[in-house]
């Protein structure tokens, strides 16, 4: 039986360290691969969150960018709003007139909807034809209608005689 040499088992402990060493050396590299793969992890997270708030953003802009225009029209509606008055035209029939005060050069006499006004929309009541002597105006944001006998109107119309009598109270 041939007994081991000190130099072959000092070369078997080398091999042996070796092996040793590069084991933890592969253990070490597991574990930074492992915590690579967990940065990497972190980072795509990351990266989607970014990815929301930025969508988040654009939605809060595109709100905002809306809001402002909705508050410049408001804005200019709440000026244009105090050239009108309400009136009466005839019982019970209320529109806004423009008023002679605020009229600008060259704008005619016209009327807004009362529903619209109310509601920050500034829409003419346009003439719709007549319902025996009164003219009809109507709306065409929300198809409201107004009749009555328009001032202009007064001349247009007469009464029609035909000779016979009216006055039946005595039969």
């Amino acid at each position: 039986m041939e007994f081991p040499t000190l130099s072959s088992a000092i070369d078997t402990i080398k091999t042996v360290a070796k092996g040793v060493k590069e084991l933890a050396d592969l253990q070490e590299n597991i574990q930074n691969r492992q915590q690579a793969m967990e940065l990497f992890n972190s980072i795509i997270s990351v990266q989607h969150d970014v990815i929301l708030l930025q969508s988040a953003l654009a939605s809060v802009q595109s709100t905002l960018n809306t809001l402002t225009a909705e508050n410049k029209q408001l804005i200019a509606w709440g000026e244009d709003k105090k050239r009108y008055e309400l009136c009466e035209l005839s019982s019970g029939i209320f529109v806004y007139r423009n008023a002679q005060a605020h009229q600008r050069p060259g704008e005619p006499v016209h009327y807004l909807c009362v529903n619209c006004y109310k509601d920050n929309v500034k829409s003419i009541l346009q003439s719709n034809g007549y319902i025996g002597v009164e003219r009809v105006f109507c709306c065409h944001a929300c198809n409201s209608s107004v009749k009555f006998r328009h001032p202009d109107d007064q001349n247009k119309f007469s009464v029609i005689t035909t000779g016979q009598r009216t006055d039946f109270s005595a039969f």
